[in-house]
């Protein structure tokens, strides 16, 4: 398990994109997250200025989704989108990637996306959402290839949405296609202590979470 709480709260991202959050739901999670140390604060994108009130001067940083969740947003729109949460304070972006390309496997058009989106927005951390679960099994070392090539700060598991929980084995399989070239962010589902170490341990640098609360309340009862 966790060495210390502190080790816990650095690979959460707290995260709150339910579309029936309100004002203060946002605020309570943004401020828990900065009392707690986490790595950053995802949310969407109309909330990024009254987050980005919250956490200025910590070292919480604050992360945007960009086409969540479907990814089906035209690269020009996802650009757009991508600059305008910079500009409200972004500093980390959750990109979906085109999920038809997901499917059918078209890595090329992929790392076409991805490419294109990290030289318009070169400030950015970038994390690639691909729904893991969705892609063909054919596909997933020309991927790691690409990511290799491309080398984004992170690439993620999943939306949490449209397929499922992740699972160890998609950490353990895209770190073994992507090697130490590129970070992976786990998310969906990540609900119990358990579940976080057994993806921290296959692999995972980050733990996106609607429960991180939740999480470090339950490392505090085990002490």
């Amino acid at each position: 398990m966790f060495a210390r709480r502190e080790d816990l709260a650095a690979l959460l991202d707290a995260t709150l994109l339910r579309p029936d959050a309100g004002d203060e739901d946002v605020v309570k999670l943004a401020g828990q997250a900065r009392r707690d140390g986490c790595a950053a604060v995802c949310v969407a994108p109309q909330r990024l200025p009254a987050v980005a009130r919250i956490l200025r001067d910590s070292g919480t940083l604050l992360a945007s989704t960009v086409s969540f969740p479907a990814g089906n947003s035209t690269l020009a729109t996802k650009t757009f989108a991508a600059l305008e949460a910079l500009r409200l304070g972004a500093h980390e972006l959750d990109v979906v990637c085109d999920l038809d390309s997901v499917r059918r496997g078209d890595i090329n058009a992929l790392e076409k996306e991805m490419g294109e989106l990290m030289a318009r927005t070169p400030e950015a951390v970038h994390k690639f959402i691909i729904e893991l679960a969705w892609l063909p099994a054919p596909a997933w070392r020309h991927l790691g290839k690409a990511l290799r090539r491309l080398r984004p700060a992170f690439v993620k598991t999943g939306t949490g949405v449209n397929a499922g929980p992740v699972t160890v084995e998609q950490v353990r399989r895209l770190r073994d296609v992507t090697g130490d070239d590129v970070a992976i962010k786990a998310a969906g589902g990540i609900n119990t202590l358990q579940g976080a170490f057994e993806l921290a341990r296959a692999g995972a640098a980050r733990l996106g979470s609607s429960a991180a609360a939740e999480l470090l309340a339950a490392w505090d009862l085990r002490r």
